[in-house]
């Protein structure tokens, strides 16, 4: 079950886009403008908010993986619910947003886990 992105650019930055199993078309920020930045550092709390947006696009993304007719091994279905807690844990584990946005995006689905590479 191969998810099929396309890029997507606007003033915030470049996106990756997709559409879920539901024919849901959702985008993640991978690449974030400097436009994004200033916009953010004027209001902390909306850039948290942001934050968790986006971490929670990279959990819906992956929803598929622990349901219980999921095409994957005990293995893999193991390794995404290991991913998906580290997704979970990010906004506690950084006192600073940005430097948790910068984790976050070291997280992509594609970079850590193996089946999806």
């Amino acid at each position: 079950m191969a998810i099929e992105y396309r890029e997507y650019v606007n003033e915030n930055g470049k996106y990756r886009e997709f559409t879920n199993e539901h024919g849901v078309v959702q985008r993640e920020l991978i690449e974030p403008s400097e436009k994004f930045y200033e916009k953010s550092q004027v209001n902390p709390q909306r850039f948290e908010t942001q934050l968790r947006s986006e971490r929670n696009a990279f959990l819906a993304a992956t929803d598929w993986t622990v349901l219980p007719d999921s095409p994957l091994t005990s293995d893999q279905q193991s390794e995404a619910t290991q991913y998906r807690q580290k997704l979970r844990d990010l906004p506690q584990e950084y006192s600073d947003v940005h430097e948790a946005r910068t984790e976050l995006f070291k997280l992509v689905p594609e970079n850590t886990l193996s089946f999806l590479k």
